[in-house]
């Protein structure tokens, strides 16, 4: 079990129709706990458990750039973070279509891959090869 919040703040560098692209800083809040069993034998079992929780700032890098009258673009985000033998990484890449565009609300459509990755290597006593990757799909909603 290992939740994250993320909290991002940006600077738009640059925001037109066609391209926009943003800056900043992503702090991930980890909170969870990690449990690890290892039976060699049925006779002989171990299981250890390990509660974690901490604040993780990353590098944060926004790009989506539009094809024209269309509602459709294709976008990058991600989060990304190594110090020594440790690595967080967390971007997605994909193609948006937009379905509705006013000044009260826009909506659209997302589909694409995502990739989560966390390798601790001893941090608050944890190393860890965590890999969580693949194709999503979901609804954005921007008021």
């Amino acid at each position: 079990d290992l939740s994250h919040i993320d909290y991002i703040l940006y600077y738009e560098i640059f925001d037109n129709d066609l391209v926009s692209i943003d800056l900043g800083l992503n702090v991930k809040q980890f909170d969870g706990e990690i449990t690890v069993s290892y039976d060699p034998e049925e006779e002989l079992s171990q299981t250890e458990t390990k509660d974690f929780s901490g604040f993780v700032p990353l590098a944060y890098g926004r790009a989506e750039a539009g094809l024209p009258f269309t509602g459709l673009s294709v976008f990058f985000e991600g989060s990304f973070l190594a110090i020594d033998d440790s690595k967080v990484q967390d971007y997605q890449v994909g193609v948006a279509w937009e379905l509705i565009d006013n000044l009260a609300v826009d909506v659209a459509v997302k589909a694409g891959y995502r990739s989560m990755v966390l390798e601790l290597d001893d941090v608050d006593d944890i190393t860890t090869d965590i890999d969580a990757s693949g194709p999503f799909a979901g609804i954005q909603v921007h008021f």
